[in-house]
């Protein structure tokens, strides 16, 4: 593909551009969430360019079109469904964003400049003079915007453009019952699909017969589009403009329309009007008032006798009468039904509560079960044991965990805004209930379940899941995850694994202090575990922390790196190299021989010359693990050193043990002159020097050791004598086998 096309003449893969998309939005929601050099930010920037890159292989930008809550690109509008396209469109549009341009040559740099402008809010951004300018100044040229001012739009079919009059407003009130008649027939409830014309004309009995002719069809998928287009139509009305302004006209004709509806269809008109519209309001009376009350009352005793659960729709048209029980409201009457007594809507609402009739709502099997106890003559007495029993299930029978099962159900539905809002402060609060309550597998089972929905087909973090997520990146639920270690035991270890592998990053920190801080040894080895099994982003942290002043924060962070068995990180070790502290260049030595580093050895025979005995000795220690020439050198070098005390014979006896490991010969002449040796002082010393250089000619070939211990064989020393009579038989042994 010719790299000069533009973006218009280019068709995007869908996959791929759906991955740039997904990884940009949860990118900016990443940069409010975490602090600025948090390395999550850093991994989903990098995540962001490496889709770019791929996305635009064979092309130098692409521009996406931004509307209210859509995306567009070359190839159309993307999926109007899709709720990550939905949000990220819904923010751009919000910062009067119409387009937006990605260059190739975007850097991390740009694009994290560029997410922390476009998070201001829109307020900051008009202050600042709008994107455009604020990408100017930030110098970002690899990303372009055009703005719009949304506001100044208004959709009209006039030639000319107005400023709308109050008579105007009032006209449109009068066009709602159009707009109900439309939004019935656009609901398919007549079976050609056809739609009638001069809706305004249509006469609410005519209306209400066409739909009760049709009620076989509406029993079936037809009721669902019914119910549909009712609820929309007074979701419609209650969020209208023109709401106030709803005139005599119109809520006639909807009173005198429910009026002639055959009472199924009646009742679930009502249930509908009242579900769309959850809390009674003035709108409501306004719509409800040309409703007859015997309409009203005649459904909720269908309600009774069928035996129906309260719906919220019951509830609410309870709440409404209630509420204007005390008003007189002519236009509610009907012309042909006696006015309702009060003691009558009483006596009504008494059979929806009917305490003698409880059979209607209690299942045929519990009822018999029931009957069956009540008929007894006696009833048996539960023994301890297995009144113990029932009260540890209950006891163990957590109704939270249950309902919180239930609340992530439906927020993965399609649900109203204020509607995810008590969702979501719900399931917070059962967060918090958890978190004190040690019930850690609950907190894991919200997140996974959570982080899932933010991935897959339609994966990035939505305002609805965000809130909750956002509990756990708090730093005081953090500790008291950790917290619950000492405060709940070992029992929960297991639990709050769960929890800490699914949340992942913001535990790398925490879990890091703890460690080194901890005096348990248990806890440390907890602490360690956790931090290899988060990986990438624990790396990132030892790797950021290899300076730092406290020299056991460094060791630890050398440990974790070992451990995760990366040798890429290898050439960042060297900054530790020259640590004034033993125990890290110890932690730098084990590691590179874990991994065989050729600078191994080179430190390894630094160190055997170090001036810190406890240093040497372990330099000398490992030493064995290594061929390099320079180490066996150095070995070499420190036995012909004249031992002045104890540590110096313990030095020599490891070296003489690290050299047996190697099997190098070209040691034997060293150890005859030591063998040879003879002294007054410290002689016990000497003589166990001795010893451990007899054994150890083992491990050398056999014909150069036997000369050696022919000789100690006849130096008159009955101790060695013994001990090489012994190696003897070892070496001729080893020399048959083979």
């Amino acid at each position: 593909m010719d790299s000069t096309q533009t973006d218009a003449q280019v068709e995007f893969d869908t996959k791929v551009l759906s991955r740039f998309i997904y990884e940009m939005n949860i990118t900016r929601r990443y940069v409010l969430s975490y602090p600025p050099e948090h390395p999550v930010i850093a991994s989903s920037i990098w995540k962001v360019l490496q889709s770019l890159e791929l996305l635009l292989q064979n092309q130098h930008s692409i521009t996406i079109g931004v509307a209210r809550n859509a995306l567009m690109v070359s190839q159309g509008m993307l999926d109007r469904k899709n709720p990550v396209y939905r949000d990220l469109a819904a923010f751009f549009f919000s910062r009067n964003i119409a387009t937006i341009t990605f260059d190739r040559d975007l850097s991390d740099v740009e694009f994290a400049s560029f997410v922390g402008i476009v998070n201001s809010t829109p307020e900051a951004i008009r202050a600042a003079g709008g994107i455009v300018r604020m990408l100017d100044d930030a110098d970002i040229r690899s990303v372009t915007a055009t703005e719009v001012d949304y506001g100044s739009f208004l959709v009209t079919e006039e030639a000319t453009v107005t400023t709308p009059t109050q008579a105007v407003v009032e006209h449109q009130g009068t066009a709602l019952w159009g707009k109900f008649v439309q939004g019935l027939l656009d609901g398919n409830l007549d079976p050609t699909g056809g739609k009638l014309v001069n809706i305004d004309d249509i006469d609410p009995e005519k209306l209400a017969e066409f739909l009760n002719d049709r009620a076989e069809l509406l029993a079936g998928d037809g009721a669902g589009s019914y119910a549909r287009a009712i609820t929309q139509f007074m979701r419609q009305l209650d969020s209208d403009e023109i709401a106030s302004q709803v005139d005599e006209v119109t809520t006639g004709k909807l009173g005198e329309f429910v009026k002639c509806l055959s009472p199924s269809l009646r009742r679930q008109f009502l249930q509908s009007s009242f579900d769309a519209m959850q809390e009674p309001a003035e709108l409501l009376g306004k719509v409800v008032s040309d409703v007859p009350d015997d309409v009203i009352m005649e459904s909720i005793g269908d309600v009774s006798m069928r035996g129906a659960h309260l719906s919220q729709g019951v509830m609410n048209l309870l709440q409404f009468i209630s509420k204007a029980s005390g008003a007189t409201t002519p236009g509610r009457r009907s012309v042909d039904a006696a006015p309702v007594s009060d003691e009558e809507l009483g006596e009504r609402l008494k059979s929806i509560f009917r305490e003698d009739e409880p059979d209607r709502f209690i299942p045929e099997e519990y009822q018999a079960t029931l009957k069956s106890i009540a008929a007894a003559d006696t009833i048996p007495v539960l023994s301890s044991e297995e009144t113990e029993a029932i009260r540890r299930e209950l006891m163990e029978y957590q109704v939270e965990t249950h309902v919180s099962d239930v609340i992530l159900e439906i927020m993965d539905q399609e649900m109203e805004q204020d509607q995810g809002e008590i969702l979501k402060e719900t399931l917070q609060e059962f967060c918090e209930l958890f978190l004190e309550t040690g019930d850690f597998r609950s907190l894991a089972k919200i997140h996974l379940r959570l982080s899932r929905q933010c991935s897959g087909p339609s994966f990035g973090l939505l305002p609805i899941h965000e809130g909750v997520m956002a509990f756990y990146l708090r730093p005081e639920a953090i500790e008291a995850v950790l917290d619950g270690l000492t405060v709940w035991g070992k029992a929960k270890y297991e639990e709050i694994l769960l929890l800490i592998n699914s949340v992942g990053a913001p535990f790398v920190e925490p879990l890091f202090q703890r460690l080194a801080e901890e005096k348990s040894l248990s806890l440390r080895r907890y602490y360690m575990e956790r931090l290899q099994e988060l990986g990438a982003p624990a790396r990132e942290y030892a790797l950021r922390h290899l300076r730092d002043r406290r020299w056991y924060v460094v060791r630890n962070c050398i440990v974790l790196l070992r451990n995760l068995g990366d040798p890429s990180v290898l050439g960042q070790l060297r900054v530790v190299a020259d640590h004034p502290h033993v125990r890290v260049r110890q932690e730098l030595l084990r590691t590179l021989m874990r991994f065989e580093h050729p600078a191994a050895g080179r430190l390894i025979a630094r160190e055997i010359g170090a001036a810190d005995v406890e240093m040497q000795r372990f330099a000398v220690q490992l030493a064995g693990k290594t061929r390099d020439p320079l180490v066996f050198e150095r070995l070499g070098a420190l036995l012909a050193v004249k031992a002045l005390g104890e540590s110096d014979y313990d030095l020599k006896i490891a070296a003489v043990r690290s050299l047996a490991k190697m099997g190098n010969p070209s040691i034997l002449p060293s150890y005859e002159r030591i063998l040879n040796a003879r002294t007054l002082l410290r002689s016990a010393r000497l003589q166990l020097l001795k010893e451990e250089i007899v054994r150890s000619l083992e491990h050398y070939p056999y014909d150069a050791v036997m000369p050696v211990l022919d000789r100690v064989a006849r130096s008159g020393n009955a101790e060695l004598a013994t001990v090489a009579a012994s190696v003897r038989q070892a070496v001729e042994a080893r020399r048959y086998a083979l």
